[in-house]
């Protein structure tokens, strides 16, 4: 074990994309057990321990930014000696890079070991260099796991076995001859005890053999008395297999006729339910349904009001008309301006949500205040919770459970509140960091699935208790971008890789994971009949069917993403500098560009009816912008 003060004998420190290399050398360290000649051999580093466990594993890989966290610092002060996996990737992994910075840091630069497992040290060259920054240019002694010939017969590395002894004698604090010496005497012993084994096992099978020549021929004799009885046995299983063959060609050929004919009733009901959530999309945008854009606080002379600024739009205009339908929906936003809701909430607000009838609407404030009034009259319902942080998302639910909105806060606390009697459940998350970036519900209302930096999980809404374990990418790197549900049985995340992976919202097994991207996934958004529209850190928009995992790119484009709003019949996505673009899903249609002002952060898609396309937005300054 490491000193009195130290928990680890060792930190061991590398970047993901390393990780199978690594997983090798954690192995051959936290399984390694000193040759007991050795044990308790005063050494640079003390009595040598009996065992090198336990190693600490580093498994983060955050993107740049920030300082080693409280975790991760209190490991390094209680290891003993500093291992770094040497690569070009660690080598520009800024992670790898605070860690060693760190280490130093505590005065501990001699009992730092770097492993070379590919690229150059101190070469100079940012494509083979291998060692981090802060280790370059100190002289520092490293194991090579390369073995490496060059032209001039001159052999590179130490090999595998070579650069795992030089490893463990330095952790040891004993001479490497030394070490090599035992390790050796302890191979001779095992191999002595193994020919002994072998002795034994070859004398006991000289006398199975014995036996077994001796059964055999006996049973040869009672094959010979048999072989006329199998023959007709086999004859008679022969007819009976070619009946049973007949009877299974006509199984199959019924077989398939059903499966063809379930096939064209899915397909039916597939374009049954487009047109069904077409004509919910035209009813709804016909009936003006609010929705909210934007909210802020202003201040009276007495107390600080909520003012819920509420814009109607209409989407299913005839497109040949284009004036008169533009002067229709400016005339709409204007009243609807006039359309003010005082609300006690003390706390400037983040985020509002309506309920799903109307009859309630819910908002979310910077400190983690959530309250719930009435949408007519605006008097509190008597419900109110304080979460911690500011409130990241506030959805409203559907169904039976009796509750009427589910909230989740930046530092990880998740809640569902009822506009009702009913009191709100509150239960902390456990994501990493304690963050909480993305709450959405299952279409019955039953289910709500919350995502943080790099997992997601599912969790019932009538007891906040978990339905599945963390659901989490083994390539994670970034932040995760979309959590939704597809149906009640299905959710799917994206990022914080390449790929769209879909899960049992049941068990939390996962369905499938199209890998579509090339980069990792920073936006993303959901249709209503389950395809997504995706856009990764180059920059490329794909739209993905994720029943099939077929996908296809939508557009590229020079400018970051801020939001993407999918429909019906194409996405909306809004770039840096206030630029927007209307993606269609049909591969026969161009995109159109929308240009609002620099200050732009989301569009909302309405709907689209023969071409004709209508979105609406506030930028941050509270100005509407209208497109058609």
């Amino acid at each position: 074990m490491p000193g009195d003060h130290m928990r680890y004998r060792a930190f061991f420190s590398y970047a993901r994309a390393d990780d199978r290399i690594a997983n090798w050398l954690h192995r051959q360290l936290d399984s390694y057990r000193t040759p007991k000649s050795l044990v308790g051999t005063e050494g640079e580093l003390g009595p040598a321990p009996a065992r090198l466990h336990p190693i600490f594993r580093d498994r983060t890989d955050l993107e740049a930014g920030g300082h080693v966290d409280g975790a991760l610092m209190a490991a390094l002060e209680a290891s003993e000696t500093l291992v770094v996996l040497c690569t070009p990737t660690s080598a520009r992994s800024p992670w790898v890079n605070r860690e060693c910075a760190a280490f130093i840091e505590l005065g501990r630069e001699k009992l730092i070991f770097p492993v070379i497992a590919a690229g150059e040290p101190d070469s100079g060259d940012a494509e083979t260099e291998c060692f981090p920054p802060a280790l370059r240019g100190r002289g520092l002694l490293a194991a090579d796991l390369r073995e490496i010939r060059k032209p001039n017969g001159q052999l590179v590395g130490d090999g595998r076995d070579g650069a795992r002894m030089k490893l463990i004698a330095g952790l040891l604090g004993l001479p490497l001859d030394r070490v090599i010496q035992r390790e050796r005497r302890r191979q001779r012993q095992l191999v002595t005890l193994l020919s002994g084994a072998a002795v034994t096992f070859l004398a006991v099978a000289v006398a199975a053999a014995g036996f077994g020549w001796l059964s055999e021929q006996r049973a040869a004799t009672i094959r010979v008395q048999a072989g006329q009885i199998t023959i007709e046995r086999d004859e008679a299983n022969r007819q009976r297999d070619e009946a049973s063959r007949q009877r299974d060609l006509a199984v199959t050929a019924r077989d398939a006729e059903a499966a063809q004919r379930q096939r064209a009733d899915e397909n039916a009901q597939v374009a049954e339910d487009r047109r069904r959530v077409a004509d919910e999309a035209r009813a709804q945008a016909q009936a003006a349904l609010a929705q909210v854009l934007m909210s802020r606080t202003r201040e009276a002379n007495t107390q600080s009001n909520v003012d819920l600024q509420l814009a109607v739009a209409a989407s299913y205009l005839d497109p040949e008309d284009r004036t008169g339908a533009m002067t229709y929906l400016r005339d709409r936003v204007r009243r609807a301006h006039s359309l003010r809701v005082k609300l006690p909430h003390d706390q400037p607000v983040r985020i509002a949500a309506f309920a799903n009838n109307g009859a309630s609407v819910a908002v979310g404030d910077e400190t983690g205040g959530v309250a719930v009034y009435d949408a007519y009259s605006g008097r509190s319902t008597g419900t109110r919770v304080d979460l911690r942080g500011e409130i990241m998302a506030l959805e409203p639910l559907s169904g039976s459970t009796g509750r009427t909105f589910v909230a989740a806060s930046l530092e990880g606390d998740l809640a569902v509140l009822s506009s009702g009697s009913l009191p709100p459940i509150v239960r902390e998350t456990g994501h990493t960091e304690n963050m909480v970036l993305i709450a959405a519900a299952s279409p019955g209302g039953e289910l709500v699935i919350t995502a943080g930096l790099d997992a997601a999980r599912i969790w019932d809404v009538r007891t906040l208790n978990p339905v599945t374990p963390f659901l989490t990418s083994d390539n994670a790197e970034g932040r995760i971008a979309l959590a939704a549900f597809i149906d009640a049985e299905t959710a799917v995340t994206a990022g914080p890789d390449n790929a769209i992976p879909t899960w049992n919202a049941a068990t939390g097994a996962p369905v499938a994971t199209p890998a579509v991207h090339r980069a990792r996934i920073v936006a993303g958004g959901l249709a209503p009949w389950g395809s997504a529209v995706t856009a990764d850190r180059d920059n490329v928009f794909r739209h993905t069917n994720l029943r099939d995992g077929q996908s296809r790119i939508l557009a590229t484009h020079d400018a970051s993403v801020r939001s993407i709003s999918v429909g019906n019949a194409g996405a909306l996505v809004v770039l840096e500098g206030g630029r927007a673009r209307f993606l269609p899903f049909a591969e026969d249609q161009d995109g159109r560009p929308i240009v609002f002002g620099p200050n732009l952060r989301t569009a909302n898609f309405l709907s689209s009816s023969r071409g004709g396309l209508i979105a609406a937005s506030y930028d941050s300054d509270g100005e509407g912008n209208i497109a058609i």
